[in-house]
């Protein structure tokens, strides 16, 4: 996990997608970018937050109750390290 800002590649890329991700850390980028593109590359398409994945993030002082599964985990792991 990192907690650097999002990369200029990345930048130009949610640019094109339609996206903000001037706020975001690279890891969160990646989760945010990936959700975007998952169908079209044969990924699983983004799905909300589990519970489980709310509860917890909760407990470490985070909120991740309007976020994806793969950005919830993300922002979980940052907190974590």
């Amino acid at each position: 996990m990192s907690n650097e800002s999002s990369s200029q590649e990345q930048k130009e890329l949610a640019k094109l997608l339609g996206l903000d991700i001037s706020a975001d850390t690279f890891d969160v980028a990646a989760a945010r970018l990936l959700d975007a593109v998952a169908i079209a590359i044969g990924h699983e398409p983004p799905q909300n937050a589990t519970e489980r994945q709310v509860v917890f993030a909760s407990s470490i002082g985070q909120d991740v109750s309007t976020n994806t599964k793969r950005v919830a985990s993300a922002k979980i792991g940052e907190a974590l390290f």
